[in-house]
């Protein structure tokens, strides 16, 4: 066990750098049953989101990383959470599974409430890691 999260945290080291951390970002958790309404052009999105966000579901604990090219924040949770990110060309998060069941963690980047990027994993103790970049390649 102490094994995979060390090798998970090489992961975190190598995707992100040794860019230090920052305090900007928020969690918030998502509630439970809220209804989606449509949301009319230029306004904010229908659950009120705007700009880039991280999205983690998992019934269970887990924990990554989510930032920009230059600055990243550790996370933790239960269940489903949205962290804001600060708006940039690159954005990358991960999130490992805290335990050895073969339920499925699912990690999303979402830009204005829609999802752009989503990667998930069913292994125990595993890792699903997502990027999203404007380059359009």
């Amino acid at each position: 066990m102490e094994r995979r999260q060390f090798i998970a945290g090489i992961g975190v080291v190598t995707t992100f750098g040794l860019s230090g951390c920052a305090s900007d970002l928020d969690v918030e958790e998502e509630p439970e049953t809220e209804p989606e309404e449509e949301a009319e052009e230029g306004d904010e999105t229908a659950n009120g989101n705007q700009g880039f966000q991280v999205r983690v579901v998992y019934d269970g604990d887990w924990a990554g990383a989510a930032g920009t090219e230059g600055s990243t924040s550790s996370i933790e949770g239960h269940g489903e959470e949205i962290i804001d990110v600060d708006d940039s060309d690159i954005i990358s998060a991960n999130a490992q599974k805290q335990d050895d069941s073969d339920r499925e963690l699912v990690i999303q980047i979402l830009e204005d409430g829609e999802v752009v990027a989503e990667e998930s994993t069913t292994a125990g103790y595993g890792v699903a890691q997502v990027t999203h970049d404007d380059f359009g390649f």
